[in-house]
């Protein structure tokens, strides 16, 4: 039973911050290749995941873990479909935070300084000069590492793959998800 509270609280938590990115942007996520092996969508749903878990170690209120959530969601959307914007790799890794700092600004109706001061620092060290200077700030570059790791080496916990099924299902239709199947048995199991 606690599993499933904890499932369906993350997945509100997403839910509702992911409700601030645009359907187009959403879709876009997910069909980005990101890490060789993932896809932009994915990595975001499971940095914010990573980055709210964190969060609730610290025992941060709602809002904070919100902002977490918001912040991870946007983190990499400036670097959708920039193979041909940045001349190399080490270039796209340093500058797409201010990319998608720029989306957050254009696209949000209730910006919030915090939020993007996380997203525009996400990168640390590649953009050494914006150093992370909040604990949410760390929390986020924190996460994205971790995350980066698990992506490259696929490994994602069941749990993961069942948070980004919902959330891309909730945003872009109907997904066939046998990840569903395979949290509502572990649940059933409890």
């Amino acid at each position: 039973m606690k599993s499933e509270v904890v499932y369906t609280e993350m997945l509100d938590i997403l839910a509702r911050q992911a409700s601030t990115i645009p359907t187009s942007l959403i879709r876009d996520a997910f069909d980005h290749r990101h890490h060789k092996v993932s896809n932009t969508g994915t990595h975001s749903v499971l940095v914010a995941l990573e980055s709210v878990r964190i969060g609730k170690l610290f025992k941060f209120d709602q809002l904070r873990l919100e902002r977490l959530a918001r912040a991870a969601l946007w983190h990499d959307i400036g670097i959708i479909n920039t193979y041909d914007v940045y001349s190399n790799w080490h270039e796209r890794n340093r500058r797409h935070p201010e990319r998608s700092c720029e989306f957050y600004k254009k696209h949000i109706s209730d910006f919030d300084q915090h939020v993007h001061d996380m997203i525009a620092t996400h990168m640390w060290p590649f953009g050494i000069k914006n150093v992370p200077r909040t604990l949410d700030a760390w929390i986020l570059n924190i996460a994205d590492d971790i995350v980066s790791v698990k992506d490259r080496f696929r490994l994602e916990s069941a749990f993961e793959l069942c948070v980004v099924a919902d959330v891309k299902s909730k945003f872009l239709g109907s997904v066939n998800s046998k990840k569903t199947v395979v949290f509502d048995t572990m649940l059933q199991s409890e």
